[in-house]
């Protein structure tokens, strides 16, 4: 098992379920919870290289218009919706040169 398989493992277990006890709903790697007029959005980002990853969380609001909205053009529809689906995406900061 590498250490990339081990930090999944360990995500699944440990961090999943609390998601989930917040009201977040998806599958690893992508989470959202959905309210009235928003949807926030947690994704969890391998490194390319390595077991490393990053945590991004944005939010966005479907009933607003598209201009005033954060979300990225051909928006698809809400139960679809992953961190990468916004404009403005906030990373957590990293040990490992931000990740």
């Amino acid at each position: 098992m590498t250490q990339s398989d081990k930090m999944q493992a360990a995500l699944l277990e440990r961090v999943v379920p609390k998601l989930m006890e917040q009201g977040f709903a998806g599958e690893y790697p992508h989470f959202r919870r959905v309210f009235g007029d928003r949807i926030e959005l947690l994704g969890f980002v391998q490194h390319q290289y390595g077991g490393a990853f990053n945590v991004e969380v944005s939010v966005i609001f479907p009933q607003r218009p598209k201009e005033s909205n954060h979300t990225l053009q051909g928006f698809e529809p809400p139960e679809k919706a992953t961190v990468f689906s916004a404009r403005k995406r906030f990373r957590l900061n990293g040990m490992f040169n931000g990740w």
